[in-house]
């Protein structure tokens, strides 16, 4: 949920103007990363440099003047996201950040552009190889900002709005899908969801999402309530990424996603239980900078039942079709966990 080179010589950055940092004046620990008013981010709970640290947390390299010039993103004690700032003069805020890493699947540069009072307009974000890769426009609506993601292909990928504290940090995050809003409140201190409400846009049904969190501040388990309060769905995280989410329905009834993911932690497979018994498999194909393409869905005996559209498709029903979408092609007819199921030709 913590979204993140310069291919300039650094001749061409110095006649340009601008500053990347090397040295710093201070590195310091972090738990938890907050994003602010101005839509940068900011870094909260900080850990001592003495103490055993686990779990997800931030390094952060500031320079003389306080700005944050390096952050790096640490899981199960291994570097991942690295991101480096740069700045034009003496600029309190960046104008760019690079990020790379080992592990990290969509490397290169982002350019930011601000208004007069600091705030981002608009990020332009390039492949690690120079190529476009799509762009991110924020509009103040007044109470909140509206954030909308568009890939290098021109198709709209994320749409969402942030509210913000009278202190200027993000309380609430709606995030639209054509079919479903997720409304979060967010921990103003820690950046932490502490609730999601997910409204069916079509019917007005809605599920409440409570989260919980380990000492070290890493979620483990997400408890689902329906409109009258009854827990009946749950999501459990080993080493933050979401192992298992399962459903248990009024009537008796069970299903099971169980996700795997190959050693970058991306995700390899969804596998589909009903009732115990396994239905079908998700897979992804993703293309050279590891963006899913589509979902290919295969029964028991390895038949293709569907396909999918990007984005990637982590859950179905019973009828083939993803969860709050209808543009699957199906080539095998529901219901897939009920009695029959036959091909369409």
């Amino acid at each position: 949920m913590r979204a993140r080179n310069y291919l300039a010589s650094l001749t061409a950055i110095a006649a340009l103007g601008f500053f990347t940092a090397s040295a710093h004046a201070d590195t310091h620990t972090y738990r938890d990363e907050v994003t602010t008013k101005t839509l940068d981010l900011k870094y909260a709970s900080e850990i001592s440099a003495m103490a055993a640290t686990t779990g997800t947390y931030y390094k952060v390299d500031t320079d003389a003047q306080g700005r944050i010039t390096r952050t790096v993103e640490v899981r199960d004690g291994k570097d991942g996201l690295t991101r480096q700032y740069h700045f034009a003069g003496d600029a309190k805020l960046p104008s760019s950040f690079d990020d790379s890493g080992e592990n990290v699947r969509q490397a290169g540069t982002t350019q930011i552009h601000r208004n007069a009072a600091g705030v981002i307009q608009r990020t332009d974000r390039a492949r690690a190889n120079g190529d476009a890769a799509g762009y991110t426009t924020y509009e103040d609506k007044g109470d909140h900002v509206e954030a909308t993601t568009v890939n290098a292909a021109g198709k709209q990928t994320d749409h969402r709005d942030y509210y913000f504290s009278a202190a200027g940090n993000c309380v609430r995050r709606v995030v639209h899908f054509p079919n479903a809003d997720l409304d979060s409140t967010l921990d103003e201190t820690t950046g932490r969801a502490i609730t999601t409400k997910q409204i069916d846009t079509r019917s007005g049904q809605s599920l409440m999402q409570k989260f919980v969190y380990d000492p070290d501040g890493d979620i483990t388990r997400i408890d689902v309530y329906n409109d009258e309060g009854r827990l009946f769905a749950g999501q459990e995280y080993v080493d933050g990424e979401v192992a298992r989410r399962f459903y248990n329905y009024g009537d008796g009834t069970s299903r099971d996603i169980r996700y795997t993911y190959d050693d970058k932690k991306v995700l390899t497979a969804s596998k589909i239980y009903y009732n115990g018994k396994f239905i079908c498999s998700l897979s992804y194909d993703r293309d050279s900078e590891g963006s899913v393409k589509r979902t290919l869905a295969f029964g028991p005996d390895g038949e293709l039942w569907a396909e999918y559209p990007a984005p990637e498709v982590t859950d179905v029903q019973d009828s083939g079709q993803p969860i709050n979408r209808d543009d699957g092609v199906i080539h095998r007819e529901g219901p897939w966990w009920g009695i029959s199921a036959k091909r369409v030709e």
